[in-house]
């Protein structure tokens, strides 16, 4: 097939497929449904859920998951986004899409690892720069707490003229190093704080366990959580366990019809260029035809077309022309001498060659016969 023909398919392909997508994308339609699930599985899911159902009482939209779109393309500017910082999520381009997003007066709230800060050096990251802000874990423990695992303990934590009674886990405490923040404080150690950055806000924690669902209805922790956000205005998103998607993924995601159409368009590509079924039939190699079967189907057409007198002469010619270019002097010498010189090259008798080289045929045969023998001394010399 040619090429032609498989680029023609190809793009006819993709017309129809481009057809058909134009055509069903704006009838699709959302519909969202309710589905009541086991609360218990629920709840083993997200970790998040209590906090979530608290929320909505209170009538925030409110939505907990694990998904990186939020981030990837932030939300409107009046929403808060709850989520735990890493080197992975905030890549350097979501850093900045989130920087973008909280100038026009989003809010987040970000907590980080203070283990991460007290063995290796911090993660470089452009928003944690420019609040200046890092954490550190003290590494005294109690002796009756497990080292490993150090179990909450109750503080009072004061922000203002504020303060809540809190759960937290020993020795994490935050650190500003601008010290601009609105610090929310244990013993003078900051737990939370608070940066307006341009018309929005960036809220740092040291840990948001409190928040989940076996610890929200301890002590001050929803109180303390509604604080942190303020009134409600926009939708509060908290994120957890967020998953950042691989390139196949990614590109599955947002280019789905193109991926579905280049995989047609290959398969009709290779469809039309295979356009054979079954076993390959490979034709029988023809038999080489013999010097004299030639000899033979010539002489026979030049007879059929009364051509045989013009056969002989020009097949005369021709061994006399190559007889003189071999052997100079064979045009001088008579008829006798050449019949004579010509057999013994050939090994028949001088009659037989005088008479191939003079005689006028008048069978079929005789033609036959003569033009062999013209053309084995033309190839004997």
């Amino acid at each position: 097939m040619s090429r032609w023909r498989v680029l023609i398919l190809v793009l006819a392909s993709a017309a129809v497929l481009g057809g058909l997508a134009w055509w069903i994308v704006p009838r699709l339609e959302r519909v969202e449904t309710e589905v009541v699930e086991n609360v218990s599985e629920q709840a083993r899911r997200n970790p998040f859920l209590a906090l979530e159902r608290f929320l909505a009482r209170l009538g925030y939209a409110v939505e907990t998951g694990h998904r990186a779109d939020v981030i990837d393309q932030p939300p409107a500017a009046t929403d808060t986004i709850v989520v735990e910082f890493s080197e992975e999520v905030f890549s350097p381009a979501r850093t900045r899409r989130m920087m973008d997003w909280i100038a026009a007066g989003g809010h987040l709230v970000l907590e980080i690892d203070a283990g991460r800060w007290s063995t290796d050096d911090p993660p470089p990251n452009a928003l944690l720069e420019l609040a200046e802000v890092s954490a550190d874990y003290d590494e005294e423990r109690d002796d009756d707490h497990d080292e490993a695992t150090p179990a909450p303990r109750r503080y009072l934590l004061r922000a203002g003229d504020e303060s809540y009674e809190v759960g937290l886990w020993p020795h994490q405490y935050l650190i500003d190093g601008s010290g601009v923040a609105d610090a929310w404080t244990i013993n003078d150690r900051p737990q939370v704080l608070r940066y307006g950055l341009a018309d929005g806000r960036l809220t740092v924690i040291i840990d948001r366990r409190l928040w989940q669902n076996a610890h929200i209805g301890e002590l001050d922790h929803a109180v303390l959580f509604t604080d942190i956000l303020g009134p409600a205005q926009g939708k509060v998103w908290v994120l957890y366990r967020v998953e950042v998607a691989s390139l196949p993924e990614l590109i599955w995601r947002h280019g789905a019809p193109v991926v579905v159409g280049l995989a047609v368009a290959l398969v009709l590509a290779l469809w039309a260029l295979y356009n054979r079924f079954g076993p390959v039939h490979v034709p029988p190699v023809g038999r080489r035809r013999s010097l004299g079967e030639h000899v033979q189907a010539i002489a026979a057409f030049a007879w059929r077309y009364g051509r045989a007198d013009g056969l002989l002469q020009s097949a005369r010619t021709a061994l006399r022309h190559r007889a003189e270019s071999r052997y100079p002097g064979f045009q001088y010498k008579s008829a006798d001498e050449q019949s004579a010189w010509l057999a013994e090259r050939i090994g028949q008798p001088p009659a037989a060659v005088r008479y191939a080289l003079e005689a006028k045929v008048r069978t079929h045969d005789q033609l036959i016969e003569v033009t062999r023998l013209l053309q084995e001394m033309r190839n004997s010399l």
